[in-house]
């Protein structure tokens, strides 16, 4: 911790048995208005009302009320021995996210993938269960819902701008389901709906994806590879992520454009057959 400030109702008891240098302790923290900021954290974290318990198993979370810039979240649960049950809610900015995920709270494998991800911007409001270990977050994560606010971002690898992303999004153990997200890609409307899922594919039973997207007018230059692309985002790359997955996905597209060539009125229906896109 870099800075803390404010005040606080505290309970502590430590104990040590007789012939044994170590101890262990239990306490809890009833903040009021107390600040911190950690180290590496570029914003500054309130915790205005609930409980902190610590103790020398983990720390755990009683309704337990934090703020960072413009987001609100309560916490509930517990972090121990490397596994966490928490379920949290509230209102999250994207921006104080990416400076968490900036931090060495977070798993280097998290750190490493955050630069991938640029012009991030907007709100989500959560309502989410994780219990797991606290080195794998995204299996941790069990259950909840996610609503999307006027989210944007870039991702390196098929290099579009998403922008204005409004929506929800449930999650279960077995998939990630979106209905009715609206937002644009590169300056076209989108609306998408499908699901992903979590599990492991099983032999040849692979993992799969379920899209349905539509749009009055869209513009596929900025999305599809070039002829000959090289890079991250090429046809050879593509081709790689098909042969993991299972694709089943309806395009409509009232109006739109792919190089020299204008449509109107397209309808197409994708999928993978034997490792191929059919």
């Amino acid at each position: 911790i870099e800075t803390l400030t404010g005040t606080g109702l505290v309970n502590f008891k430590a104990t040590r048995r007789t012939g044994q240098t170590s101890f262990s302790f239990e306490g809890e923290l009833s903040p009021k208005d107390a600040i911190l900021r950690p180290k590496g954290f570029s914003s500054s974290i309130a915790m205005k009302e609930g409980t902190l318990l610590f103790s020398s198993l983990g720390t755990g979370f009683s309704r337990l009320k934090i703020l960072s810039g413009s987001s609100t979240l309560v916490l509930d649960g517990s972090v121990q021995r490397g596994r966490m049950r928490v379920s949290t809610s509230g209102i999250l900015d994207l921006k104080t996210l990416q400076s968490f995920l900036r931090s060495p709270f977070v798993s280097e494998g998290i750190r490493r993938e955050l630069p991938r991800f640029e012009n991030v911007s907007g709100q989500s409001e959560i309502h989410l269960k994780w219990d797991g270990e606290i080195s794998d977050p995204i299996h941790a994560l069990k259950e909840g819902e996610i609503t999307l606010k006027d989210v944007s971002f870039r991702h390196e690898a098929a290099g579009v701008l998403l922008s204005g992303l409004e929506g929800l999004v449930s999650i279960t153990p077995q998939r990630i389901q979106g209905e009715g997200l609206k937002g644009k890609l590169e300056g076209s409307l989108v609306t998408v709906s499908g699901s992903l899922s979590r599990t492991p594919g099983l032999g040849e039973n692979r993992p799969s994806l379920v899209l349905r997207i539509a749009s009055p007018e869209f513009d596929l230059n900025p999305l599809l590879p070039k002829e000959n692309g090289d890079g991250e985002f090429s046809f050879e790359s593509l081709g790689q992520w098909l042969r993991k997955w299972e694709l089943d996905a309806k395009v409509e597209l009232a109006r739109g454009a792919y190089r020299t060539v204008r449509f109107h009125d397209f309808r197409a229906e994708i999928k993978t057959e034997d490792q191929r896109l059919q």
